[in-house]
């Protein structure tokens, strides 16, 4: 794991490969820069890739909002001088790179969506609820192994599901609070139309919180856009399916 400085913010992460080009990815709410490491190991020979652990990281002065965190990110895509790049997102990961697509255009060559929406509307997880009970709930790692274990259709061996828990208890839980909380708030469905880079949507169809309206209001909103179903999987298809994930992956990127 490395560690970067930015203005006072530190941000962790993890990289692979010595390529020409390069691949940024962005893990959801209480998961894991560990749930890449499948689709990091399979990029080809060309690309270097960063997963950004933002368990870790720090926090933008703004708080742990998407329009801050994306301007983290376009910050730490400048510092290391890796030009346009292709930024992949998961769950709340999804939404924050879809902020940078409509603030960092000139950073970004091509963006992949996985499980994740334009807004919270119709999220079975994500609602005034569940902040109530984060608010309401010790933190711990029996309610942590709980929220994380109902992502999975096919939840991965207990080793590696320890390691996601170990990570996703980093997370701070202000942090959480404001993360869900500015979601809430969220609505960019008629943005849609501004996002200029190469997208590819990604959907795990078992996924128990997002829904596949979800998937195709991406699909149908941002042009040229394309939508790839992953079968037998859950909310985080590059764990549940990784060969499915990083074909889909692999031709979208040579593609």
């Amino acid at each position: 794991m490395s560690v970067i400085d930015l203005e006072g913010v530190k941000i962790y992460y993890a990289s692979s490969g010595t390529g020409a080009k390069s691949v940024v990815f962005l893990h959801g709410m209480n998961c894991s820069w560990r749930n890449w490491q499948r689709a990091m190991a399979a990029l080809p020979g060309d690309y270097r890739s960063f997963a950004l652990d933002l368990n870790r990281s720090g926090q933008p002065k703004e708080g742990f909002i998407h329009p801050a965190l994306a301007d983290t990110v376009s910050r730490f895509i400048e510092v290391l001088s890796l030009g346009k790049v292709t930024l992949v997102g998961h769950s709340f990961g999804g939404l924050l790179a879809l902020h940078f697509a409509l603030g960092h255009p000139d950073q970004l060559e091509r963006l992949v969506l996985v499980n994740t929406g334009a807004s919270t509307k119709g999220h079975k997880l994500i609602n005034e609820s569940i902040l109530h009970k984060i608010k309401a709930t010790p933190k711990s790692r029996e309610f942590m192994e709980s929220l994380v274990g109902s992502f999975f259709y096919r939840k991965p061996p207990e080793p590696e599901f320890k390691l996601y828990i170990d990570d996703a208890m980093r997370n701070r839980k202000k942090y959480m609070l404001q993360g869900i909380g500015y979601s809430l708030g969220v609505g960019l469905e008629e943005e849609l139309k501004n996002v200029k880079a190469k997208t590819l949507v990604v959907y795990g169809i078992k996924d128990p919180i997002r829904r596949v309206e979800h998937a195709q209001t991406l699909k149908d909103g941002i042009p040229g856009s394309r939508l790839v179903i992953i079968e037998e999987s859950g909310h985080l298809p590059m764990v549940e399916q990784p060969d499915q994930f990083n074909a889909a992956l692999l031709d979208f990127l040579t593609g």
